[in-house]
């Protein structure tokens, strides 16, 4: 509300020779003085901008209601159809109840400072409305140049006043711009040009020249004015947009992931576009494609899967539907969105393909891995307890024969301490034996194994062997047989290991034999001599035969139930020292049937 004439009393000294007035922001008129009403015939709640005032009254107070400015003083040109008036006026900025309201105080000015203060006020405007201006004549003479032309151009009036235009634009002009613009001064036309500016190397900035004649009644130009928009902006938005439209197509194409887009309209699909990974792969002509039904194209695996996915889609729009798919012999994990375009016509279903043949393979290969993981585990635990066996038990034999040795010794039992004494040489040569097998393996597993080959007669070692073993199968109730080819075969091996694969195989065949026969026998074949060892003992079981090939593995797995003593590891060593030396070994065994063990070394060329 406006309260009466008193309370701005304090702020303005008024006198009945003056008009004046207050008004609200949008020009409304809450109070005037009669000398007001005389002049302008406009009363309380009339707006003032029904005058024809230049420059106009509402754009001034919206300016000091916006800015800290609270007072503002400049001529006025008040226009009627009889006569033009000029009036000085001031304006004072104040605020009541929170809102800002405007006292103008109306002075009226001479005749003959019409035309100046027309000028004056031209001038105000151009500089206040903040665009870059310079006006010139038919000459292209420059006469005029606003503030913030000045401070683009880093020119100022006083020193380009009467200068030529073009000797302005001439370091920002190239020769056929400023040829195109001389060209236009002198023909009286509109021109117009886009330059780009740099200032301290910061990112360029991008302005559009625009030149427009002002003609007099006649039709002759007069003047000319140039205006400057800065559209960098606009440019640098349009520049922003191609780079990013090119940069997503490179990203599209450069995607792994297979791409396809296919539109639907009208309850027709087809194919809408693709990346090059996904044309390449499907073996599809983008062009002949382009709008076809993706069936016709697309392999039915695929297509299938696709028209699942829609139908699904219609329920939930932006949903996404996961699905997997073979082709040829790649495995393909897909993923299908919609999205319904702007117009809601149409929808465009995004449809990527990512080939998981590798991951599918890698998982297997995991599978087999922890399984293995899993089967290494257990073995730990078997050599652990394994070993814990095979340590405990001659351990405590010798603490046994140790006991009975000093009973015997104080019985003076001489012959029985002599048994005894055969009998700690046997636990010892079990233990010894550990040692070595067991050195022997982390020998092999680290690949430090030293062969010293030599040429010899396989079937002297086999009779070495064959007569070292026989009293044992003796005393196991076995027929023990040997029958070797009759000619003699040299080949190259290690002697000391080349006897430990033989003695570790008829050992194991004397173990694992209850009743019956063990046989080994030597044949030549080509150039090979194979040698083979045959038993008719308990037999292994056929799906674990290679597993048996690792160290301290046994059929018989709980070290502390085992009916066979022993590591678990001649068989190995036999398997690794065949190949060491060039050799193959196969084994064929059956349950309650027995075991047959073929070595095959090469003949040694004479």
């Amino acid at each position: 509300m406006i309260e009466s004439r008193n309370q701005f009393s304090d702020k303005i000294e008024f006198t009945n020779k003056k008009a004046w007035l207050i008004v609200d922001i949008v020009g409304n008129i809450k109070y005037s003085n009669q000398t007001f009403t005389e002049i302008f015939h406009l009363n309380k709640d009339d707006n003032l901008n029904k005058l024809k005032i230049l420059p106009d009254f509402h754009s001034i107070t919206v300016k000091l209601s916006e800015s800290e400015i609270t007072e503002f003083s400049n001529s006025f040109i008040y226009e009627t159809e009889e006569q033009i008036f000029n009036f000085q006026i001031e304006i004072e900025k104040v605020i009541l109840f929170n809102s800002p309201y405007f006292v103008i105080v109306f002075n009226a000015q001479e005749e003959e400072k019409y035309i100046e203060d027309k000028i004056s006020n031209l001038h105000f405007a151009l500089e206040y409305g903040k665009i870059p201006v310079i006006i010139f004549d038919n000459r292209g003479i420059i006469s005029f140049v606003t503030n913030s032309f000045e401070k683009i151009f880093s020119c100022e009036l006083d020193k380009i006043y009467n200068s030529h235009i073009s000797s302005l634009f001439l370091p920002y002009l190239k020769p056929n711009q400023l040829e195109n613009l001389i060209s236009s001064i002198e023909s009286g036309e509109q021109w117009n040009e886009t330059i780009s500016l740099s200032f301290n190397k910061e990112q360029p900035l991008y302005f559009e020249l625009k030149l427009n004649p002002i003609h007099n009644d006649e039709g002759k130009t007069l003047n000319f004015v140039l205006t400057v928009h800065d559209i960098s902006s606009y440019i640098l938005k349009n520049e922003t947009i191609k780079k990013s439209e090119k940069r997503l197509k490179s990203i599209i194409n450069n995607i792994s992931d297979l791409l396809i887009i296919l539109k639907q309209s009208n309850n027709f699909i087809c194919f809408e576009n693709a990346n090059d990974n996904f044309l390449k792969i499907f073996n599809i002509d983008k062009d002949y494609c382009y709008h076809k039904n993706y069936e016709d194209f697309l392999p039915k695996s695929l297509t299938s899967e696709i028209e699942e996915a829609i139908s699904k889609l219609k329920v939930e729009l932006g949903g996404v539907y996961e699905f997997e798919f073979k082709a040829s012999d790649s495995h393909y994990s897909g993923k299908i969105t919609s999205i319904e375009k702007t117009n809601g016509s149409e929808l465009l279903y995004i449809v990527s393909l990512k080939d998981i043949t590798n991951e599918k393979k890698k998982k297997k290969q995991l599978k087999e891995l922890y399984k293995k993981e899993m089967q290494l585990n257990r073995l730990k635990t078997t050599f652990l307890q394994n070993m814990s066996h095979e340590i405990r038990t001659p351990f405590t034999e010798i603490m046994g024969y140790s006991d009975i040795m000093v009973e015997s010794i104080e019985e003076e039992d001489y012959e029985t301490v002599i048994e005894i004494t055969d009998s700690l040489k046997h636990v010892l040569n079990r233990v010894v034996n550990l040692f070595e097998n067991i050195i022997e393996v982390s020998e092999i597993e680290a690949g430090e194994v030293n062969l010293e080959t030599v040429s010899i007669n396989c079937n002297q070692i086999l009779n070495a062997v064959y007569n070292k073993k026989l009293e044992d199968a003796k005393k196991r109730g076995l027929e023990f047989e040997l029958d070797l080819d009759e000619e003699e075969y040299l080949c190259l091996v290690d002697w000391v290991k080349f006897e430990k694969i033989i003695l570790n195989l008829v050992e194991n065949a004397i173990k694992y034999t209850d009743k019956g026969n063990i046989k080994i026998s030597s044949k030549k074949m080509e150039d090979h001599i194979i040698i083979k060892i045959a038993d008719t003992g308990l037999g292994i079981n056929e799906k674990i035969i290679f597993q048996l090939l690792e160290p301290f593995v046994q059929e018989e797995l709980d070290g502390h139930s085992r009916n066979y003593e022993g590591a678990g590891l001649g068989l190995t060593i036999a398997c690794e020292y065949t190949k060491l030396m060039n050799g193959e070994m196969s084994i064929k065994s059956e349950k309650k049937i027995g075991t047959e063990i073929n070595l095959t070394f090469p003949i040694e060329i004479k």
